[in-house]
């Protein structure tokens, strides 16, 4: 499959990959909020972020320590992860790799083995900069996967530059159900969030088998190794 400079949006049945019923019951069952993308509404002021948000910020959010315990594979201390409820999340996500295998890429995929979860609350952003992943070690052969599991609108979504190094940057719009894959060349990033809603996604990469390499480079804020085994599954 070759996605040089393009972005795809792709298609997903909920009933076979309820990605969105799994956060919602996560939130309802640890801060009482029956509907995700109200997340802001049962946070308290002196938890929300102060100011907004830049890169080295971004995953180190209140927010996020609740939200990473959507699966006990995201804890590294043994007793934390005993004690975090098992919603098949990364289960969903590897039956989901296995659809994109046979659906989209029609090959075996190298793929990051826990997709990294993005929070873009009201008034402040998700990412802390427009970037291209490779800015930060990762290989040029990985494409990049992005689910949003609420509605992904106008403020409140991924902004792409339409070619290399174009820098018109606009709002890619998806729905829940939908899928965004983009060549990771494509620079990308997002804005203040005015819409009034959470946006809730996750996102991930992945190489297709035959343009693998192994490499000796690492992720800068985990000092995770890019290999099968480290970063990747496969």
């Amino acid at each position: 499959m070759n996605i040089e400079n393009q972005i795809i949006i792709g298609k997903y049945d909920t009933n076979i990959f309820p990605f969105a019923e799994i956060f919602a019951e996560h939130c309802s069952e640890t801060l009482n909020c029956s509907e995700h993308y109200k997340l802001h509404e049962y946070i308290a002021d002196n938890l929300k972020p102060n100011k907004i948000l830049r890169v080295g910020e971004d995953q180190a959010t209140y927010a996020h320590s609740v939200l990473y315990k959507i699966d006990p594979r995201y804890q590294k201390d043994p007793e934390i992860k005993s004690k975090v409820k098992d919603r098949a999340f990364i289960k969903t996500y590897e039956r989901f790799i296995g659809f994109l295998e046979a659906s989209v890429f029609f090959e075996k995929l190298v793929y990051q083995k826990l997709p990294t979860l993005r929070i873009h609350l009201p008034n402040n952003l998700s990412v802390g900069e427009y970037h291209r992943d490779r800015d930060y070690n990762h290989p040029i052969e990985e494409i990049n996967i992005w689910v949003p599991v609420t509605k992904a609108k106008g403020s409140a979504t991924i902004q792409m530059e339409s070619s290399y190094d174009a820098g018109d940057f606009h709002p890619i719009e998806v729905e829940y159900g939908e899928y965004l894959i983009f060549d990771s060349g494509l620079k990308h990033g997002n804005e203040v969030n005015i819409e009034g809603y959470t946006r809730i996604s996750f996102d991930f990469r992945v190489i297709p088998i035959s343009n693998y390499k192994v490499s000796d480079l690492s992720s800068i804020n985990q000092k995770m190794k890019f290999a099968v085994g480290d970063y990747y599954s496969y």
